[in-house]
């Protein structure tokens, strides 16, 4: 072969080369491009199995189930916050904490006291129930600042929320007991503490506030109830659950809640109808509930 046309096809075997990696090193990168998209407009609902010690997560349509995204101790309790999901450990004394996809897990985020359940964030501060303390907490968001006593004289209470300028909370029953009646509420900052805000309740468990409405779980009936955001019009059977409930979590026209004593988590429309207490189905003892969209 001359040595003219040699090394003409030698240059052009390495030009293809390239030009073949440079199209797969594009191709990759348009792929996590997409995936990156994908998963920063990603709906997510998270919830604590306190059967199997972890933080489940699936997407809000059902798929991508995943039961152990985050290891815990006894977790109750879930919200997320500014990127983070936040999960209380029974077992433990202590608040979790870790990013929104599962990394950067700290169990030991706050320590506190009273075997907290319930943990909800609003603006610098965070709160958690006591079961055993009959207290609500308190700490800055960094997890400084602790105060275990934060609001006195609540029930066993299971989970507390956030909303409309107050804390909202369960009476599940006097000192890690059971058949409580009552919801709570007082202001952010401690003050206008009411435990009989709502009366009527059978050992309730998770709660939801929205700007109009009031929504427990009744572990006593296997039952979620709603009430207008003054405490009223009261309906004690509004959703029949699988079993004892969880938490309830809501997002625009859907509420969700953990089928504690079924092993599922359940959705209906907001209204009540187009039940389905097998919505998601393997949780171990589901019990805080959270939803959040990445990005």
């Amino acid at each position: 072969m001359p040595h003219n046309l040699e090394s003409k096809l030698k240059s052009l075997g390495k030009c293809l080369v390239i030009a073949a990696l440079a199209g797969s090193v594009f191709a990759a990168g348009a792929s996590q491009t997409s995936w990156a998209a994908v998963t920063a407009n990603r709906t997510t609902i998270y919830w604590a199995n306190w059967g199997g010690g972890t933080i489940g997560d699936a997407t809000l349509a059902g798929a991508d189930i995943n039961e152990s995204l985050v290891p815990a101790s006894g977790p109750v309790g879930v919200t997320v916050s500014g990127g983070y999901i936040y999960w209380s450990n029974a077992d433990a004394n202590t608040i979790g904490r870790a990013k929104l996809n599962g990394t950067d897990v700290n169990e030991n985020f706050v320590s506190v006291a009273g075997e907290p359940h319930g943990v909800a964030v609003s603006g610098d501060y965070i709160y958690w129930s006591e079961r055993a303390g009959n207290n609500i907490g308190r700490a800055r968001i960094n997890g400084a600042g602790v105060d275990n006593s934060f609001i006195k004289g609540a029930q066993g209470p299971w989970n507390v929320v956030a909303e409309n300028g107050y804390l909202y909370w369960t009476n599940f029953g006097a000192s890690d007991g059971s058949g409580g009646t009552t919801i709570g509420r007082a202001k952010l900052d401690g003050t206008d503490v009411d435990e009989h805000f709502i009366n009527g309740a059978s050992t309730p468990s998770g709660i939801a506030v929205t700007k109009s409405n009031v929504y427990w779980g009744n572990f006593g009936t296997s039952t979620l109830s709603r009430a207008n955001v003054e405490g009223k019009d009261i309906k004690s059977s509004f959703i029949e659950t699988l079993g004892a409930p969880g938490d309830i979590a809501l997002n625009g026209s859907d509420i969700y809640w953990g089928n504690y004593g079924g092993g599922s988590i359940g959705r209906a429309d907001v209204n009540g109808s187009h039940v389905s207490n097998s919505f998601i189905v393997g949780p171990n003892q589901p019990t805080g509930l959270a939803i959040a969209t990445a990005g």
